[in-house]
Order: structure tokens, then sequence, then C-alpha cells
């Protein structure tokens, strides 16, 4: 199984979650099988939005730790099957280590609107991020 975060700081060990992967310049994926962290730009990853979940099943990538994520992207890796759990704290190694524990919690539609301001569905607030 393979674990994606978006990282914020590449230096090996200082690793931190960026806020979200709008504003990442680097994933960490986590191999749970060989116990490997690789290190790579967005772009490399993320080429095609339209096809995202499409991408990450082709490189293997089931589940995802990220602080913040807009509704709408929330949205699109559950339809893609992807588990997407909430980061806790900003440390990339931490929150590996808080998921091979079992200790996140899910990234639900309501975390998602609370983290991004929405109150209640789509198209009820004034934010561009969701509509």
């Amino acid at each position: 199984m393979k674990v994606m975060l978006p990282i914020a700081d590449k230096k090996k060990g200082n690793e931190t979650v960026a806020r979200g992967f709008h504003n990442a310049s680097y994933v960490c994926i986590y191999d749970s099988q060989s116990k490997s962290m690789d290190r790579m730009p967005v772009k490399a990853v993320f080429s095609n939005p339209g096809e995202l979940g499409k991408e990450l099943q082709q490189i293997g990538v089931s589940t995802v730790i990220s602080g913040y994520l807009p509704p709408m992207a929330l949205r699109l890796f559950a339809r893609s099957g992807l588990e997407v759990f909430r980061a806790r704290g900003t440390n990339v190694t931490e929150n590996i280590n808080f998921f091979i524990q079992n200790q996140l919690e899910s990234f639900t539609t309501q975390k998602a609107r609370e983290t991004w301001g929405c109150n209640s569905s789509c198209g009820s607030c004034s934010s561009t991020t969701c509509n």
C-alpha cells in the first residue's frame, strides 16, 4: 500500500506537510511494504488533474494524508476509491507513523467544509474554491 502526503519542505528528515496539494511543491509517497519514502515534484504525479484518481492508482497510491483539502478535491479522491485521512500536525514522518498506528481520523466532507469555511452545501458560500 502506498500513502501520499503533500510536502512543503523537501529537506530529508525535516519534511513538513503542506497546507494542501494546491500549494505543495512536492509529494511524499510512503510504501508500507518496503517501508520507503520517495519524494517527487507534484507535477510528476498530477500531470492531468482530470485523471488524478487514475494516475494515483497507476502508481499504487491508495491513501492520501493532508491537513487541508477543498471539498471538491476530497470528493474527487473519494470517487477514485482513495482513503483520505486528516494530518495531525505538520511533521511528515510523524503522520506516517500515526497512519501505521491507525491514529489518524478520516477526512470527512464536514471536516473539509469546516477547514475551508463552508457552512453547508457547496454553493451556499462565497468561496470560489468550491464552485
